[in-house]
């Protein structure tokens, strides 16, 4: 594996640094639609047992579906970071530091937000509403690779103080190499369970927002599963595409939500990434 730490020095740091700044330009805003995408969307699977086999630096733009009740829906850049430096580890909006790193398996310890929420004046409806921002996650990752499976499994408490909840998400992808591993394609299914403290904080309307057409709700802890489909196609040694959808299911507790207005929400992403 190509290490970060190395390829950044004399003449080849000078090469990618102006690609660095301008991509973290373009991405210094929150990502809501972050989320929706599988973990796989980041990472180079050309076939190998190890999610770490090489290093990538891209941009993507995703357009996606809002579930807030007369809130556009939303298209915005997304980064496409997989990066690592020793044990350190950057993917997306996910920071992390692997405490066990073996071909096939790993563990990690990761500070991971969720980019959610609303303004109240974002729409009509939400009017009167206390505005939600995102969270700051800290836990546990373990990924288990056996070709062509990939099951990740994450353990997740909010820190910032204004949910104080816990997220629990388990991944399982099927990785399909094609075309002399050129083009990839994989179908994956997440399971995200969100405790009570965040679903109130984002879907729940409290005592003092309650309005003849908005009554109060406190939904309980929740499960959101994501169907998704990543395409990703290797252009030349040094240069990758991808392409993801994702098909949300809300449950019944954030759908039931006064401001809530889907049930099912779609995500598409395209990008490109130079990959060393």
């Amino acid at each position: 594996m190509l290490q970060w730490g190395r390829y950044l020095t004399g003449k080849k740091m000078k090469r990618i640094t102006p690609l660095l700044l301008t991509i973290l330009l373009i991405t210094s805003a929150p990502s809501i639609l972050a989320s929706n995408f599988p973990l796989s969307i980041l990472d180079d699977v050309q076939t190998t047992s190890d999610p770490q086999s090489s290093n990538s630096l891209g941009l993507g733009f995703a357009y996606g579906q809002n579930i807030y009740t007369g809130v556009d829906n939303i298209i915005q850049p997304f980064p496409l970071f997989n990066l690592s430096m020793h044990n350190f580890f950057l993917k997306g909006d996910e920071l992390g530091y692997y405490t066990y790193k073996d071909p096939g398996v790993s563990v990690a310890v990761i500070l991971k937000p969720t980019f959610a929420g609303y303004s109240a004046s974002d729409s009509d409806a939400l009017d009167g509403m206390s505005d939600t921002s995102y969270l700051l996650n800290t836990g546990l990752q373990m990924q288990y690779r056996l070709m062509p499976l990939s099951f990740t499994v994450e353990a997740l408490h909010d820190v910032t103080g204004r949910s104080t909840g816990n997220t629990l998400s388990g991944e399982l992808a099927t990785i399909f190499p094609i075309d002399d591993q050129r083009f990839t394609v994989i179908p994956s299914v997440t399971a995200v369970w969100q405790s009570s403290d965040i679903t109130n904080y984002y879907y729940g309307v409290s005592g003092s927002e309650v309005t003849a057409s908005r009554p109060e709700y406190s939904p309980a802890g929740a499960t959101t599963i994501h169907y998704g489909l990543t395409l990703k196609y290797r252009v030349s040694d040094h240069l990758g595409t991808t392409f993801g959808y994702t098909l949300t299911q809300l449950p019944r507790a954030i759908s039931d939500s006064p401001i809530v207005s889907r049930s099912t929400s779609s995500s598409l992403l395209a990008g490109a990434s130079y990959i060393f």
